[in-house]
């Protein structure tokens, strides 16, 4: 009987992995490009097929918010799914994980994609709405410095933290479901950094120092300081 139910869990594991990751590389943002500005994302703009870059590119509200609903939707849904099959709460987190890696690195588009962080703050919305809502506040709070991205990378440590602390306010009475749920959001931490670290230098980067590439790809998402010179680069 106790082998059945690793097997089950086992093979269910790895099938909604699988099952989530797929969801997570269906690239809404440049099929939205594509299809109503026949443009590759790729060339444009950060080069990130993700909402800020449909919004860069295109300057289109409702494309871009059509982008931040699929892409925030796709690791609450994973989850959801987990959830009502009947999964206990770290395969939950598995699929949600595996949204994540879909959306960053998606089959459909040779393995290139966002950086998602729309779908890791669905991923908190599932978890708990409260978690969403520190991460969205923190993350508020760098806005008016212009320093967004490193506005997300706080709010993920800030969730991190909260969960860590104030695991009761966020419905973690367990000791499984908060070793799984903190297990899981220090790994949404990694996937961020991943993301921003091991990205490929352009043309424009090319003759930077790496210590300097690493430094403004942590703060700002990005090879350089000067935001404008980086989205206006030719990427062709």
């Amino acid at each position: 009987m106790a082998d059945s139910v690793v097997l089950f869990l086992t093979s269910s594991t790895i099938g909604l992995f699988i099952a989530s990751y797929l969801i997570g590389s269906i690239p809404m943002g440049w099929l939205l490009v594509r299809i109503f500005y026949k443009k590759d994302l790729h060339k444009y703009g950060s080069g990130n097929v993700g909402a800020s870059n449909v919004m860069t590119t295109t300057h289109n509200y409702l494309l871009t918010a059509i982008c931040v609903i699929f892409d925030f939707s796709k690791g609450a849904l994973c989850m959801l799914i987990a959830r009502e099959i009947g999964l206990p709460i770290y395969v939950q987190m598995i699929a949600g994980l595996g949204a994540i890696i879909g959306h960053d690195y998606s089959i459909f588009l040779k393995f290139s994609g966002g950086r998602g962080i729309l779908t890791t703050l669905g991923v908190y919305f599932f978890i708990s709405p409260w978690l969403a809502l520190l991460a969205l506040l923190v993350a508020a709070l760098f806005v008016p410095w212009h320093h967004l991205a490193l506005g997300c990378v706080a709010a993920a440590f800030s969730v991190l933290a909260a969960v860590s602390i104030f695991p009761e306010t966020f419905g973690l009475v367990g000791m499984e479901d908060l070793a799984s749920v903190s297990t899981g959001i220090s790994l949404t931490v990694i996937l961020i950094f991943i993301r921003r670290l091991i990205a490929r230098r352009t043309q424009l980067s090319q003759n930077e120092p790496l210590w300097r590439i690493v430094l403004c790809r942590l703060f700002f998402d990005r090879d350089i300081p000067n935001r404008e010179a980086w989205i206006h680069q030719d990427r062709n």
